[in-house]
């Protein structure tokens, strides 16, 4: 369309500059046709002046009237040529009549094509965001799907399998007395059987890695971003503070899963330049012991009930990561499934899987912040 309309103000603009010149050229005719008229009124005169002076003359009667006719002749040419110019400039206005017609057929064309626009982009937009939601129901089904797998195993199989576990107890109560090295050999059964059933239960766990044991948490995300860095350039800074201690191999796949789509949307989404990951530990026992200390009324009895406690240590994991990014506008979660950002939505999902506080501030310009706090 743009080049149409540019073609039509072009061709209305060369179209106006011809009807400027045959309008100039018609006024030069009409400046000639009124010369033609003065010269005649003077030859005239002249006549008129020499047959009342003079007696007749024929010669110069005849000679002035011969010019007279030359200058008709003359009007008569500049009035033809004024008639030509004339058709020309009405041929003239008569295409811009037509080119203006045609600004307003595109015009019209380009409304038209808007409105159609208009409405497929609207029937684009419904069929698109009935896809967002069959494939968000998709998904949703899938997890209703694996939820109810586990559901069945836990209410059949692992019924079944305590059951069993149970009537081991029976047996070995009825032997514990009778045959020590029965019961011995049969509780070394029953340990089998609970480790068996303890790594069936972990499988069973949807969407989280599993693996027995305890893990340090220092050194798990340490590696992690050792590796990670390699892809970024060292782009990741990380620092630990507090007691190295271990947790749960599982919690810290999730804590590590949490940091690596943190990472993933700000080195693709945001542009930053750093991203930092913090983790502080805080051991909550140690600070109620300095509580105590600091309480004057505290008593021997409570201070001698805190050491006794002391190994029984219960600590808070605050992890933080950080970038210097481009920042977001915070959106509802409805609006974020919609448009098939589901990264804050796993970040927030394994939050709840590891009984978490979980956090994320952005900043248009400046960043933006994601914390992750849990205790045990």
């Amino acid at each position: 369309m743009e080049n149409i309309v540019s073609f039509l103000n072009g061709e209305k603009r060369r179209t106006e500059e011809n009807i400027n010149k045959f309008n100039d050229k018609i006024s030069q005719c009409h400046f000639k046709i009124e010369e033609i008229e003065k010269l005649k009124e003077e030859i005239s005169n002249n006549i008129d002046n020499t047959f009342s002076v003079f007696t007749p003359n024929v010669y110069d009667k005849d000679k002035n009237e011969i010019e007279i006719e030359k200058l008709n002749a003359k009007k008569k040419e500049y009035l033809n040529r004024i008639q030509e110019l004339e058709k020309r400039v009405e041929n003239l206005e008569n295409k811009i009549v037509k080119i203006d017609e045609a600004f307003e057929d595109v015009e019209n064309t380009e409304l038209q094509l808007a409105e159609s626009i208009k409405g497929t982009k609207k029937t684009v937009s419904k069929e698109v965001k009935k896809t967002k939601e069959e494939n968000y129901n998709e998904f949703i089904n899938i997890l209703e799907y694996e939820i109810n797998k586990c559901d069945k195993y836990f209410s059949n199989d692992i019924e079944k399998e305590i059951s069993k576990l149970s009537d081991k107890i029976s047996l070995c109560n009825s032997f514990v007395n009778v045959d020590q090295e029965r019961t011995k050999v049969e509780l070394l059964k029953l340990e089998e059987n609970i480790n068996a059933l303890n790594r069936k239960f972990n499988t069973k766990m949807f969407h989280v890695k599993h693996f027995d044991g305890s893990v340090g948490i220092y050194k798990q995300i340490k590696d992690f971003i050792d590796v990670y860095n390699q892809k970024l350039d060292n782009k990741i800074e990380y620092s630990y503070n507090g007691f190295k201690i271990s947790d749960s191999g599982n919690r810290v796949v999730n804590i590590i899963r949490i940091i690596k789509e943190a990472i993933e949307n700000a080195n693709t989404h945001a542009g930053c330049s750093k991203i930092n990951v913090s983790v502080e530990i805080d051991n909550l026992i140690a600070e109620n012991q300095v509580n105590d200390e600091n309480n004057n009324d505290s008593t021997a009895e409570m201070r001698e009930l805190n050491f006794i406690v002391q190994d029984i240590n219960k600590f808070r994991v605050n992890v933080k990561i950080s970038d210097n990014g481009e920042g977001f506008v915070k959106q509802k979660d409805n609006i974020l499934i919609e448009n098939n950002m589901y990264g804050i939505q796993m970040m927030k999902y394994r939050s709840k899987l590891i009984n978490a506080k979980f956090n994320i501030e952005s900043t248009v310009g400046l960043g933006t912040v994601v914390t992750l706090v849990y205790e045990f």
